[in-house]
């Protein structure tokens, strides 16, 4: 996608939220939009709103609590970060992609214990991705 396009596309979602300012679909797709631009800061804000929007216990929350919690990181905001993704991993324990970034964040705060635990769990979640046999 163009940096025009995007402009463009910005606007047109913007206006949708003055009616709609709510509406998930356009305030996951201005987090996309901001993710692709890495600008972490205007990511996390609509990924805030999403959070604080969605029904607690669902998949899509946990979706948004990992992507903040990938921005987070971005922004050097680990303790926040980590947060986010356990939460996320306590909603969806077999997501392999939450999971990793889990042991990722414990290895950047150099928490060797939590890195450890972790990736015991992602060696598990791995171990159900091989072939039968």
């Amino acid at each position: 996608m163009r940096l025009d396009d995007r402009k463009a596309a910005r606007i047109e979602f913007e206006k949708v939220l003055r009616t709609d300012p709510n509406n998930p679909l356009v305030l996951d797709s201005l987090a996309f939009l901001f993710e692709k631009e890495a600008n972490w800061k205007g990511a996390v804000a609509y990924r805030n709103r999403l959070i604080s929007s969605s029904k607690k216990g669902n998949y899509s929350r946990a979706v948004h609590l990992y992507k903040r919690a990938f921005a987070k990181m971005q922004l050097n905001q680990l303790d926040e970060a980590l947060a986010d993704a356990k939460a996320s991993v306590a909603l969806s324990s077999s997501s392999y992609e939450f999971q990793a970034l889990l042991v990722q964040l414990y290895k950047l705060k150099g928490d060797l214990a939590g890195q450890n635990r972790e990736s015991i769990k992602l060696k598990l979640l791995e171990s159900d991705f091989l072939p039968l046999r």
